[in-house]
């Protein structure tokens, strides 16, 4: 009895904390649970309608496509009878029509319109008339073919001479003849359907045709159809039956290949996978089957035969289209062919679902993190303490960092506000110096007194020398402060090298050199700052006068491909005292020159060249240089050709 009455606190005591962690593990994961049906059910429902759209779009599509083939099979035959409405036309502009007319005139349509087999004139004749008609036939038709005469079909289905009756209905004209001889003077009278289908015609007025029928060559295998129009006498009225067959001439007959015709209304179309069925169904109860093209883009299916097109006739899906062709009711019949729908159905169900599931796994781990974020909060608060103590210390070193930058830039402005009021202050007076020398020097020149011109000719070179030495500064204060815009443009090459030997030519002869510019024809344009090409150009050219006496200096244009890219480079080579080799590295430094007593010598600042390749790189080029200590230097500048692509 104690072991039961101790092991029963002991079961309760586990069920107790089983329900507690059951219940736990259940208030927490539930919300995960939910999202996840709650989820997957949208996901299905939403998948369930994209797939019912997507449905709907290819039934629309393939509605409108059939609409499309239908709408064209109708349009083109319209076209196709209209020829014979021309010839009407044609005959009732001429009483009497020759052979060669009635060819000048139908070659035409015949060559320009597939599916016209041929075009042909069959006249009423009288029995009376009969050999007339067939003494002319003899006389129109050509040497090679047999003698005309009126034929109908024996009982064996061979042609034999047409007998005795009343009236016939001849072929006498054919067009094209090639391949259609057999069919001149055949009576079309002698069948008894066809005499019929004329005679409704001639009563009726209206074109009428046969749709499952051809005359003259086999048609491959196709249907053919003859239409028949009534071309009556203009002086005659022919508002009655009675008027009508008194003023009957003939019949213009168009043999048309249904195939041919179909295709060439089809040419115009985007293939698609659909099956296209053609009934006459004149005869409601019995409709005869015309034409059958396979809607399959590889175009291997096999042409249905009759019996397998009306079997596949009805369709779950199909598009019906029916008119009138001359007293004819086709029916065009449009279903998909056999693998429309493969390739068709797409995947936006798939994804609509897996869209929904991936969403649903989203919030699933929100969820999941949101409840589990409570068992972080000690590391989520020294996390916090740490970023917050991180986050003052960045924000000390910013604040100390913009401090810092705004006293630079304090400086900086005090800088440029300093140079542009040096700039006026110095410029003013400088040029007020060189205008006067230069005004003092032309006086002195007119009096002939030489002392003067001489000094006032230093005192000139003085202040231009000044006044370079301090646009030099600006220029390099610019650029330090990036200042400086360029401006890009179309500059033509052979025009600027002119330009620049203006400029250059005083500097060149006052030490005795010449200038020898070499420019390729095929150089032309080059897109750049033109005014910072020639400060460039200049500075290079200037050096080399200055270092150069009784010598030669050559600026080489030419075009350079490297680095698959194309280069524009300005070669400025001298003869002059050149460089040493442990000089070449400074060359291009800030107030440096190859040698300490060059300045005192030559003069200058030693700021042109760094002004040069400063201006060069901006422009994505460079300059380089090469040269032999007492044998003279080469500069080369290369801006690329294309600089904004």
């Amino acid at each position: 009895m104690k072991s039961v009455s101790i092991s029963n606190p002991l079961a309760s005591d586990w069920l107790r904390r089983w329900k507690n962690q059951f219940a736990s593990l259940w208030l927490s994961y539930f919300p995960i649970i939910l999202t996840l049906l709650i989820g997957l059910s949208l996901s299905l429902l939403m998948s369930r309608l994209a797939a019912n759209w997507e449905h709907q779009q290819i039934l629309s599509e393939f509605t409108q496509n059939a609409q499309d083939r239908t709408t064209a099979i109708e349009r083109i035959l319209k076209h196709k009878l209209h020829v014979l409405q021309n010839l009407d036309a044609f005959f009732q502009a001429n009483a009497a029509v020759s052979h060669q007319q009635f060819h000048t005139f139908a070659q035409v349509f015949t060559e320009s319109r597939p599916g016209v087999q041929s075009l042909e004139w069959i006249p009423y004749v009288l029995a009376e008339q009969r050999l007339s008609y067939e003494q002319r036939g003899q006389a129109e038709i050509p040497h090679y073919l047999p003698d005309f005469q009126f034929q109908e079909m024996g009982d064996e289905g061979q042609l034999v001479v047409a007998g005795e009756r009343a009236e016939y209905f001849p072929i006498f004209y054919v067009e094209p003849l090639d391949g259609n001889e057999s069919t001149l003077g055949f009576d079309v009278g002698a069948d008894a359907n066809l005499l019929y289908l004329l005679k409704e015609a001639r009563d009726s007025g209206n074109m009428l045709a046969v749709s499952h029928m051809v005359l003259g060559p086999d048609p491959g295998g196709q249907h053919g159809m003859l239409v028949f129009r009534p071309i009556y006498a203009v002086e005659q009225p022919r508002h009655s039956v009675t008027q009508r067959r008194a003023a009957l001439r003939g019949f213009v007959l168009g043999v048309y290949h249904v195939g041919n015709v179909i295709d060439d209304a089809l040419s115009a179309l985007e293939p698609r996978a659909i099956d296209i069925r053609v009934f006459d169904v004149t005869q409601k109860n019995s409709p005869i089957f015309l034409f059958f093209q396979p809607g399959l883009l590889d175009k291997n299916a096999e042409l249905e035969n009759e019996e397998e097109a009306k079997e596949h006739r009805h369709s779950v899906l199909e598009v019906t289209k029916d008119f009138l062709v001359a007293g004819r009711t086709w029916s065009v019949i449009c279903t998909p062919a056999p693998g429309y729908f493969k390739g068709s159905e797409g995947w936006q169900a798939f994804w609509v679902f897996v869209f929904g599931m991936l969403c649903t796994a989203l919030m699933a781990v929100y969820f999941y993190g949101a409840m589990h974020r409570a068992y972080f909060n000690f590391k989520e608060e020294e996390r916090l303490r740490v970023e917050n103590q991180l986050r003052n210390l960045v924000q000390e070193q910013t604040r100390n960092l913009m401090a810092a930058k705004e006293t630079a830039e304090d400086a900086n402005r005090a800088q440029s506000r300093f140079l542009a009021n040096m700039s006026h202050e110095l410029r003013t007076p400088l040029n007020a110096i060189i205008g006067y020398s230069a005004l003092l020097k032309e006086e002195a020149e007119d009096l002939g007194d030489e002392n003067i011109i001489n000094d006032l000719q230093r005192i000139n070179q003085s202040g231009q020398y000044l006044l370079s030495l301090i646009n030099d500064i600006l220029d390099l204060s610019k650029i330090k402060a990036g200042k400086i815009q360029l401006f890009y443009e179309r500059c033509d090459v052979p025009v600027l090298l002119e330009e620049i030997r203006g400029i250059v030519q005083p500097l060149i002869e006052k030490n005795i050199n010449r200038l020898k510019m070499i420019c390729p024809t095929d150089v032309h344009l080059l897109y750049t700052d033109m005014t910072r090409l020639r400060q460039i150009l200049f500075n290079l050219l200037s050096n080399a006068a200055k270092f150069t006496q009784h010598g030669s200096i050559t600026l080489e244009v030419f075009r350079e491909l490297s680095a698959d890219q194309e280069w524009m480079c300005f070669s400025v080579k001298d003869s002059g005292i050149g460089i040493a080799p442990q000089q070449l590295e400074t060359i291009f430094q800030e107030f440096a020159q190859a040698e300490a007593s060059t300045t005192g010598k030559y003069g200058g600042t030693g700021l042109g060249l760094s002004i040069s390749r400063h201006f060069s790189r901006m422009m994505h080029g460079d300059i380089t240089v090469s040269s032999e200590h007492g044998k003279g230097s080469e500069f080369i500048l290369r801006l690329p050709l294309n600089p904004l692509e």
